[in-house]
């Protein structure tokens, strides 16, 4: 993955086909866990359970400037605290990183080992994280979802006596969390002049990453319920991965050509996808193998130019979003009476509504 990831980011690099970065004094990096769906129970020793079987999960780091995931911490167990591969990931970050994540990886170790390597952290709190405040916190100013306020924050590692001082963010909301939170507290020692709004608005782009799962399951299939052995999920997970990153290149040309903008706001993810997957079985039909290989040995000069060209020649109306309207609020549904229904029954008893309100209307008119 690491390979795949420098080899396309270099290249999006050569294409100028980066997004306008987050922080331009940092690397940033997005942390998220991602645990692959139940399986089917094929395997001897899933038959004599209901239960949905995990084959596994992962820690990805995602890097929004070039939109490309640069690691991916696997594990097998899908039962795992993610909290038990955090070890593994301070080694990946760098002096002057700057890693966004959720309340799941707030711990001290953590947030210590995060500091001792002379990286920066936006995390959210956990509710059971022991932190010492001084002062009471002050209002700062409003954001897109709410009033902020800060204060300062003191954390101490247990086992050594080390003090860590923070910045606690805390950002009142004008809609409550899926939760119910009215509030959200985010600590970071980012430096004071870093506003504390930036920082409000840097931790909102977590869900970037949360996009990308999403890209992955529903446009990659990248979840393939028939793998249920861990290692042959987590392999067909990290190729789907590399995909992505592939992909990722792809758009990172389109980018470079028809400018940041044009790309995020008008190009759907689905139908660039469906007509990769779709053409490419024709093309390795149709090409003959040694037209492909040119690009066995080219360039990563020539590369990038190539695909800048072929950025050039797409409408990209071929390939419009279509966002959705605003949500229908959801229908309250009365408690089941019965474990399961007849869809055709309902179906017939509605025409029956229908033809007798037909009727009643009719017999009014006359």
């Amino acid at each position: 993955m690491q390979h795949t990831a420098s080899q396309v980011g270099a290249l999006i690099e050569r294409m100028k086909g980066c997004r306008t970065a987050l922080l331009p004094d940092f690397r940033v990096r997005i942390l998220d866990g991602n645990h692959l769906s139940g399986s089917e129970h094929r395997l001897g020793v899933l038959r004599g359970t209901a239960a949905g079987a995990l084959p596994g999960q992962g820690l990805v780091l995602l890097d929004p400037q070039r939109m490309i995931i640069e690691d991916i911490i696997p594990c097998e167990d899908g039962h795992a605290q993610e909290r038990s591969l955090l070890d593994q990931v301070l080694p990946i970050l760098q002096p002057r990183d700057l890693l966004i994540d959720d309340r799941n990886f707030c711990t001290i170790s953590f947030l210590f080992g995060i500091a001792r390597r002379d990286a920066r952290f936006i995390t959210r709190q956990h509710g059971r994280m022991p932190w010492q405040s001084h002062g009471d916190r002050h209002y700062v100013s409003k954001c897109k979802t709410g009033h902020v306020y800060e204060q300062t924050a003191t954390l101490v590692d247990p086992d050594t006596g080390a003090k860590l001082k923070l910045r606690r963010i805390t950002v009142k909301l004008n809609k409550p969390t899926r939760d119910g939170d009215m509030e959200i507290h985010l600590l970071t020692n980012l430096p004071a002049k870093m506003k504390a709004v930036r920082v409000a608005t840097l931790y909102l782009k977590r869900w970037t990453l949360e996009t990308a799962f999403q890209e992955l399951t529903v446009h990659l299939r990248c979840e393939l319920n028939t793998l249920g052995y861990p290692k042959a999920a987590l392999f067909a997970f990290c190729v789907a991965l590399a995909c992505y990153n592939l992909l990722a290149a792809v758009k990172g040309a389109l980018r470079g050509v028809h400018g940041e903008l044009t790309v995020e706001n008008n190009l759907s993810n689905f139908y660039l996808t469906e007509e990769i997957s779709s053409v490419y079985r024709g093309m390795m039909i149709a090409v003959p193998p040694e037209k492909w290989e040119i690009f066995q040995t080219i360039s990563q000069a020539k590369l990038a130019q190539t695909l800048r060209g072929w950025a050039q020649g797409i409408d990209l109306a071929d390939y419009r979003k279509h966002p959705r309207g605003p949500k229908k609020p959801r229908v309250t549904r009365p408690n089941a009476k019965f474990h399961h229904v007849s869809t055709k029954k309902l179906l017939e008893e509605k025409r029956f509504r229908q033809k007798r309100k037909q009727l009643v209307a009719g017999n009014a008119g006359r």
